[in-house]
Order: structure tokens, then sequence, then C-alpha cells
């Protein structure tokens, strides 16, 4: 493959351990999405090897599913959206969040139907608004779970945090919602086994949020939530190495690519590299951007075609099959996420969990 995207193991060891050695408590880490492009088999078979992991976050029961087919046998917690999958929760092993009054009473029928009671965790809302139950309906909480105590087991309550990278105030606004939602049912009876609501930037900013359990995301691959946050020593998994396929020369007044949205003013030599939007190199980054190619910036030229990108190579001794660094080190220069976030106007998240799938990916540990 010309393009090949290392991830590196030994970084995510370190910064599974520093997530260890902040929070000192149980960790959910996060791997759904495909473990935020990085690989969510690979990636889950060395997080499910820590003492310290309890479950493993998905999305959807869909991604637990395959977790499981490949022999992923650590506890596995869906995150998000739960239909009419409750048969897949059920022969997969699956711990569900419930996060709304008639999804308790729904779980709570195929409990019974099964003659089962099923491990759950509760969502609280405390001001994400998006899924959970409102922190106010504690009392109506109560009575479902008192309802259901023979159909459900209640292993784990939770909520997330909107703001931890940028507001302070309305972050321990949320945690004290959340605490007062828990000590309301703990008053009332329920044991809690794991009570999170820490996510990346938490852990980072708040360690008042670890409870007894914090669930890492972004922290795991090497990225902070803000591009303003401190960093205590993430190391970010994964750089992409792709090769010069072609070299032109061109004279003024000639176009690059679709559109001709790049006309030479001198002579200048063009390298066309094989990668493009297909494999999540973003268009927008048409005449806006840069790879590094021993060790020097060379800038993209033209609009991003779905296979390939056009550099300028006119200042750089190049050849065919020379190595392209499209994230990470060379020399002294280096690219990481934030860096095409900013020119694209979005988040790490979205950079990484867009590379596409038909870049090959290599594990590498020391």
């Amino acid at each position: 493959m010309p393009t090949i995207a290392y991830i590196n193991i030994d970084n995510l060891t370190k910064n599974y351990h520093l997530v260890e050695k902040l929070t000192k408590t149980s960790i959910i880490p996060i791997v759904k999405a495909d473990a935020y492009g990085h690989g969510c088999i690979e990636v889950s078979q060395i997080l499910s090897s820590f003492s310290s992991t309890k479950y493993l976050g998905v999305a959807y029961s869909q991604e637990g599913k395959l977790l499981r087919e490949k022999g992923i046998e650590k506890p596995i917690l869906i995150l998000s959206y739960i239909s009419d999958d409750f048969h897949i929760i059920d022969e997969y092993n699956l711990t569900p969040t419930l996060y709304s009054l008639s999804l308790i009473d729904k779980m709570a029928d195929f409990a019974k139907q099964k003659g089962k009671r099923v491990n759950v965790h509760i969502k609280i809302d405390t001001g994400m608004n998006r899924l959970g139950i409102n922190y106010k309906d504690i009392q109506k909480i109560y009575e479902k779970l008192k309802k259901y105590r023979d159909s459900l087991n209640i292993k784990g309550i939770m909520s997330h945090l909107c703001c931890a990278d940028n507001d302070d105030e309305f972050t321990l606004i949320q945690l004290n919602r959340f605490n007062d939602a828990v000590s309301f049912l703990e008053s009332k009876g329920f044991y809690f086994e794991y009570k999170h609501i820490a996510n990346s930037a938490a852990i980072v900013n708040f360690p008042q949020t670890y409870l007894n359990c914090v669930r890492p995301g972004i922290i795991l691959y090497g990225y902070m939530p803000n591009k303003n946050m401190h960093n205590p020593g993430f190391n970010p998994m994964l750089s992409i190495k792709s090769h010069i396929i072609h070299i032109h020369d061109l004279y003024p007044e000639e176009g690059v690519s679709y559109g001709r949205t790049f006309v030479t003013k001198e002579k200048i030599k063009v390298g066309v590299i094989a990668i493009g939007y297909a494999d999540g190199f973003q268009r927008t980054l048409s005449n806006n951007f840069y790879v590094l190619i021993k060790g020097k910036k060379s800038a993209i030229i033209g609009n991003v075609c779905m296979d390939m990108i056009m550099c300028n190579l006119t200042y750089i001794n190049a050849k065919v099959g020379d190595e392209v660094i499209i994230l990470g080190k060379d020399q002294d220069e280096k690219i990481d996420a934030w860096d095409y976030a900013t020119k694209t106007n979005t988040i790490p998240y979205e950079i990484l969990t867009n590379m596409g799938k038909r870049i090959q990916r290599i594990y590498i540990k020391k």
C-alpha cells in the first residue's frame, strides 16, 4: 500500500499508565468509533490486559458484538443508542447504559422475559442535554429502580461533562448535580460499583471528578481535548506515511488539478502523492496545507483529489518513491492532528476518526 498508518502500541500503554497514575481508580477506556480510528480490536486487546480496565466503552451494540466476535472477553459498556437490539446485548453479554425512564421499563421487561437480572448503568443528564435522565427527575429514577430491583442490577451510574476543557464553573455545577443525585439514590439503599463522570478533559483538569471510575478517550490516543490545555505527558499513537508516485515539471501559467485553483507563476517541480479525500485527507486543505518530505515542508497545490494530492517539490531534492509524512515527525518538523484541525476548523477527534479504511494499519511495538 502506498499510504500506511503506523500505530504505536508503546504510546498507548504509556498513555494508559499515565491515566492510572493521575487518577488511581478504575478505568473505562473508550474504544468507540474503531478506537478513534486506531483499530478497536488491536487497541482493545491491549487495554483488556490491564487490571484497572473494568469495561471497554463503545457507542453501539454492534461495536460490542464485533469485539466479542474477535475474542475480547472484558466487560463492554454501551454508552449510546439502544434500540430493539436487546437480544444482541443479551447474546454477547454487553452492559447497556439506560438513558431514559422508558428505556428502564423496556430493559426491565426484557429481563423478565428472559428470567434473569441484567447488569446496567444509569445515565443522568446534568447539563449536556444529549442523552440521560434529567437530574431533576431523581425521584422518578428512584421509583423506577426500586420497582425493578429484581430485574435490573445497577452496576454503575454516570453522567457526561460538556465543557471540562473550557468552563470550570459549569463543570463543577454538573459535578455537584451528579453527586447530589448519586447521594440521594445511595441514601435509598442503592450501591453503585462504578460512579463515573470524568472524561479526558476532566481527568487532566478536575481531580475531584474521579470518584471511583473514569472514562478516558482522546488522551489515550495522545491528544488533549483542547489545544490550550496543559498536556501532562500524553503522546500520539498515530503517524501516517505515504509516497511520491510521480514527479513532473510545470511552466508558467499552467494549472494543477481540478478547477485549476492553482496556476503557476514560474517553473516548478510537482510531486503527486498517493493520498486523497477518500483516505480522510480533507478537500478543504487544497492550497492550504503541507506535507513533510526530507524534513521540509512541501506546500499542497491544487485541489485535493479522491486518491491523490499534489505538492511543490521545487526546493526539495526528491524522487519517485520517497517517503512523505502526512502525520508525524520528520527531522525537526512535525504535523499532528491539531495542525489539521486548526486548518479545517474542527477538532482532532474528527481528524483521527475520518482516517480512511483503505489506509493499511501497522502496529509497532519496541
